[in-house]
Parts: C-alpha cells; structure tokens; sequence
C-alpha cells in the first residue's frame, strides 16, 4: 500500500514536470484525490486493524477468565465429591455401628434369662438352707388349724404383721 502511495507521488511529479498545465492540473487533483482517498483508506484500515486488535486482547482476556472460572468451578466441583464421599462412608459406618448395637441388645434380651437361671440355681446351691427346718415349717403349717403362709378359704393370705403371735417359726404359747 506505502509503495503505491509512492507510485502516485511520482506519478503526480512527473507530471507537474513535463509542464503540461491544463492537463496536468486536472492529473494533479486527480492524484491529489487519489492520495487523500488513499490515505483515508489507510486510516481506516489502520483503525480496523487497532479494532480488531482490540477485539482479539478482549476474546483472549474473556476466554482466560472463562478458564479462572472453569478452573475454579473444578476445583468446587472436587471438593463437593470429596464432601459427598465423606457423607457417605460416615452414614455406612454409623449405620453399621447401629445395626451392631441393634444385634447386641438384641442377644443380651435373648441371654438374661439363662443368666438369671443359672444365678438361681447358684443362689440355690451355695444358700445354707437346712432342709430339716423347712420340712417342720411346713407340716406345722399344714396341721395348725390357723394357717399363717397357706391361705385357707375365707382366710387372708397374710396376717397383720404387728401381731407377735403371728410370726411362722414361733410356737403359740
């Protein structure tokens, strides 16, 4: 484009030097038009150009922070996954841990009666009970005619136990 602008230049010199003054006039404002059409032609390319510039730094500084942003929502993105799977291996073990307690009480529920079976039976056998004293406890209680551990019919099933008299294991005087 510059070497064209040049080409006029001297195109219009050359002119103006054969001496031709009518025609070479009117070739002088010609090429006088031509310069200055060219070199608004120029300008405007040259602020195209600037535009366009311009346009491709803002394209590239918005696709970078469209990028910053990307990066940024990968980054939330991780970390709400390392969340969910946190929340979720806490929930499986909290579970697992009730379940346990679940079958834990449930076997203690199942157990206690043997265990108080067996205490029983052990109470039963280590307890110095003199089987004599139980057997006179017994028949005197069945052959009083006043019965005091036996209920009888028409007959309270316990005393008053203020009364002396009315202590099993003592004889009525």
């Amino acid at each position: 484009m510059k070497q064209n602008w040049r080409v006029e230049i001297l195109v219009v010199t050359c002119l103006m030097m054969n001496g031709c003054h009518g025609e070479s006039e009117r070739m002088a404002k010609l090429a006088e038009k031509t310069v200055r059409s060219q070199n608004e032609a120029s300008v405007a390319n040259a602020k195209t150009h600037n535009n366009f510039v311009n346009l491709t730094r803002e394209f590239q500084q918005e696709r970078s922070n469209l990028q910053i942003e990307r990066l940024s929502l990968n980054q939330q993105f991780q970390k709400l996954e390392t969340d969910r799977s946190n929340l979720h291996r806490l929930r499986r073990s909290e579970l697992a841990w009730a379940e346990s307690l679940r079958f834990l009480a449930l076997v203690i529920a199942a157990i206690m009666p043997l265990f108080l079976c067996a205490y029983l039976v052990w109470a039963a056998a280590h307890h110095s009970v003199n089987q004599e004293e139980i057997n006179s406890i017994l028949i005197k209680e069945i052959t009083s005619p006043r019965t005091k551990l036996i209920a009888g019919q028409n007959l309270p099933a316990i005393e008053d136990a203020s009364d002396p008299t009315s202590v099993p294991g003592q004889e009525n005087a």
